[in-house]
């Protein structure tokens, strides 16, 4: 009878993402409203348990699931979950609350960037400067799919005011792919290149390229595919389930073409969810479907577990670079403490959304965050 057993890697995959989804499902309202919690830190603590650390059930890499896999599946979530930030803003906000965006993504992301630097470079003495501000590029931005998890519909979610979960949801959006100019810098710096070349390659490569080039390009994608789809719609040559779905599809392509190109794709998302959702047509239409929240659900758990499964935990302590779990720790404490809640606190009154101190210090204390490194690869050789 035993042989008849087949617990394959494949298999057990299936049997405790399910699992684990069934049993989050059961208690959903119970874990957001009582325990304060979302999926992806359980999710997280799933894939721990079941990896190679705890009890080896499942490891991605004796199915040769190297870093390349986790980075393309990493750049398809975030590249969806950018999207529909976008896509969930009310209509028109950008063009009336810039303000308050461009103060967090400007001298709060650049203040917050060199904290989170000075704190890697005192805890971790033999990292370089330059490593220093490439690690703290990746530790800059707020995390879209986390961000979406704490600001979504729960008890605790319903004190927040709208505007200022609308200003962290687009935050959190937009700025991961606003955090790749800080991580060119560090790059640039770390190879020894020449200050002028730099400079230049910064501003015509980086900015106007990558950047610029991507939230046009964005801009035009979500612009067109909300025409062409009305147009569907309008001569009912789209089924509802199609046009529900149209989004993911669109978020995808987005994805597609900004990889194709080179340029920031996660800048492309943004801007192509914002342009697509800019009249509300979209939002309206779709309002009682709740694919977002199942899609949501379904995408980020599966990441959520297949990232605990990954954690190289053995890498966490190095005595030659001085490296230890505890410095670490102390890392994590001070980089939520100080690379955000001072500079929101003292910048409050130049953000019109933030009225008060009190929000402040929510907005400043709000910066969950994953470690990316932006829209590439980084391939580094000195």
């Amino acid at each position: 009878m035993w042989e008849k057993l087949e617990p394959t890697a494949p298999h057990l995959t299936y049997l405790i993402l399910a699992c684990f989804l069934i049993t989050y499902a059961l208690f959903s309202l119970f874990i957001r409203n009582r325990l304060h919690l979302s999926e992806p830190p359980l999710a997280l603590l799933i894939g721990i348990l079941v990896g190679p650390f705890c009890l080896n059930a499942l490891d991605p890499k004796a199915w040769h699931f190297e870093d390349d896999v986790t980075y393309e599946f990493s750049r398809v979530i975030l590249g969806i979950q950018v999207f529909v930030v976008g896509l969930e803003l009310p209509k028109r906000y950008l063009p009336t609350h810039y303000p308050s965006v461009l103060m967090m993504l400007g001298p709060i992301m650049t203040i917050g960037w060199g904290i989170c630097a000075g704190f890697i470079k005192l805890l971790i003495p033999s990292t370089t400067w330059p490593i220093a501000l490439i690690i703290a590029a990746c530790l800059t931005p707020t995390d879209p799919v986390l961000a979406a998890s704490v600001l979504s519909n729960s008890q605790f979610s319903g004190r927040i005011p709208t505007r200022i979960k609308h200003l962290l949801s687009c935050e959190s959006g937009a700025n991961d792919g606003s955090s790749f100019p800080f991580l060119y810098v560090g790059i640039a710096i770390l190879t020894n290149r020449a200050t002028g070349p730099v400079i230049r390659d910064w501003f015509l490569i980086t900015i106007l390229y990558q950047c610029a080039l991507g939230i046009v390009i964005g801009l035009v994608l979500g612009y067109t595919a909300n025409h062409v789809l009305r147009f569907a719609d309008s001569r009912k040559f789209i089924g509802e389930t199609t046009f529900v779905v149209f989004y993911l599809l669109l978020a995808v392509l987005g994805v597609g073409i900004a990889s194709t190109l080179g340029i920031d794709d996660f800048l492309v998302c943004f801007a192509a969810g914002a342009a697509f959702s800019h009249d509300g047509w979209f939002a309206d239409r779709t309002r009682e479907s709740g694919l977002n929240n199942i899609l949501d659900l379904l995408l980020n758990s599966t990441f959520f577990v297949y990232f605990g499964t990954v954690i190289p935990w053995a890498m966490f302590t190095d005595s030659a670079l001085g490296l230890t779990p505890w410095r670490l720790l102390a890392l994590l404490a001070l980089v939520l403490l100080f690379r955000r809640i001072p500079v929101v606190l003292a910048l409050q009154r130049l953000i019109p959304d933030i009225r008060t101190w009190q929000e402040a210090l929510f907005c400043g204390h709000f910066g969950p965050m994953v470690c990316f490194s932006g829209s590439h690869p980084i391939h580094i050789t000195n």
